[in-house]
């Protein structure tokens, strides 16, 4: 049996065109832009990247920029 990684966002207010980047070692992984709305969850199946460590970048066009790490194992 194949387990599922996955990275659940989940926004508490109401926020249009954010843009989420997953960065790894070699580069954009994966670029999406999307809007929430209050209490909406945006799913990244990470199951098919390589075990290393990664970065998450959320923007929004108003210049608001949030950033964090998480690491996948083997």
């Amino acid at each position: 049996m194949k387990i599922r990684k996955k990275l659940t966002l989940t926004f508490f207010d109401a926020i249009e065109d954010v843009t989420v980047s997953i960065v790894g070692n070699s580069g954009t992984v994966e670029t999406r832009t999307v809007s929430f709305n209050d209490f909406q969850t945006e799913i990244f199946d990470v199951s098919r990247y390589a075990a290393g460590n990664y970065s998450l970048l959320i923007t929004t066009p108003r210049g608001t920029c949030l950033s964090g790490n998480f690491k996948i194992g083997v």
